[in-house]
């Protein structure tokens, strides 16, 4: 648009001109006066180049453009009726030394939508989730799309950029370096890390692993299960987590939560044994005294 205060460009079309190096001055609207050259161009064009080849029949994009190319070649070489030369001769010889190479990559037309950062750093587009700094979860940011590009820009900055995925199959496409420290070191593992490490510790062990990797819609959505299963081998110790795992197996009901619960009631159960045997051996005062009636005997004293 052309208002009383400023020209306004739509983002594609401005992307096109600063990737080109062209300045667009749009004309006021009905007011072909402000662009008469452009317009007697057209009609020019649309006689000596649409309408000869208005009634033929094409039968191929190739052959119409090439039919385009040669009324068009015959038009710029035909010669001026009041001057010398040709518009063809005007081009070489008064405007090609002034045009500007062309870029090396060829514009795409880009699509711009805004997207709020999910909690887990990552922003949906065509069903696909891309991820950006962990620093802007919450924040409400703009993507530009293009065919082979997925851009995210915050306050006019990009702070994100990604190859676009075609794959349906692949949910998330996540560069390492957006990611909280402590999410790096979990996407260094994967399920095959994870059941091997549960295979170490016991067949059991392993199933349950196998088990929450294969109920999981995505592999990826059971990785911190995972870890915190096998984690407990560090907090208790492998026999007990495999025990722990043989139960929950055995009830049917494997989640990260049965496993939990199995190990507490195993240790709690140990260390209710070893009480009651205490007690038996008389090791353990039975009424809770720690000092022991000979400790009131004045005549040990």
């Amino acid at each position: 648009k052309n208002t009383n205060n400023d020209i306004i460009l739509n983002t594609t079309y401005r992307e096109m001109s600063e990737h080109y190096c062209t300045i667009i001055m749009p004309a006021r609207v009905r007011t072909p006066k402000d662009k008469p050259n452009v317009e007697f161009g057209v009609n020019c064009v649309q006689r000596s180049v649409i309408a000869p080849i208005r009634n033929n029949k094409f039968f191929s994009l190739n052959e119409l453009n090439q039919s385009i190319r040669n009324n068009l070649d015959s038009f710029n070489n035909k010669p001026f009726q009041k001057k010398d030369g040709s518009r063809r001769s005007v081009f070489e010889n008064e405007e090609r030394e002034f045009l500007l190479p062309l870029p090396a990559t060829r514009f795409e037309l880009s699509i711009w939508k805004s997207a709020k950062v999910q909690y887990n750093y990552h922003i949906f587009v065509d069903h696909i989730m891309y991820s950006v700094p962990f620093e802007y979860i919450g924040k409400q940011v703009d993507v530009k799309i293009t065919n082979t590009m997925i851009e995210v820009y915050f306050n006019n900055a990009r702070i994100a950029s990604h190859q676009r995925s075609y794959n349906q199959k692949q949910k998330y496409v996540t560069n390492e370096a957006h990611m909280p420290i402590n999410h790096k070191m979990m996407a260094k593992w994967d399920g095959a890390a994870f059941r091997e490490w549960a295979l170490k510790i016991g067949t059991a062990t392993h199933g349950v692993v196998d088990k929450l990797l294969r109920s999981a819609k995505v592999e990826q959505q059971a990785y911190r299960s995972c870890m915190a299963v096998l984690n407990l081998s560090k907090k208790y110790s492998d026999s007990l987590l495999e025990l722990a795992c043989k139960n929950v197996i055995s009830f049917g009901n494997v989640s990260l939560k049965a496993v939990q619960k199995s190990i507490k009631a195993l240790v709690t159960n140990a260390n209710h044994t070893t009480r009651q045997q205490d007690l038996d051996d008389g090791n353990v005062n039975p009424h809770g005294i720690t000092r022991g009636p000979n400790y009131f005997d004045r005549s040990n004293s």
